[in-house]
């Protein structure tokens, strides 16, 4: 099936937790999939001072996971280990 690959580096904003991977990182793999005879293209990064790349609009994010909320309650759960 033939196909196109557009790589999007992912456009980091505070309540992600996550980070873009480096230039170099994003170039290697995409050669990875040209060298398999995959079309690839890198997209350029835009609008990233407003946090608003790929439609991420970071005032608008909801986190539907709950994950920084779990996170919390299991960073304040103590656990207690009782020898039988």
């Amino acid at each position: 099936m033939p196909c196109k690959f557009n790589l999007i580096p992912f456009n980091p904003f505070p309540e992600s937790g996550l980070t873009r991977s480096k230039n170099e990182q994003i170039k290697r793999f995409a050669q990875i999939l040209i060298d398999a005879g995959v079309v690839t293209t890198v997209r350029k990064t835009r609008s990233d001072n407003i946090d608003s790349a790929c439609g991420q609009l970071a005032g608008e994010v909801q986190d539907r996971t709950k994950l920084a909320e779990r996170m919390s309650r299991a960073a304040g759960k103590v656990i207690e280990v009782r020898a039988v």
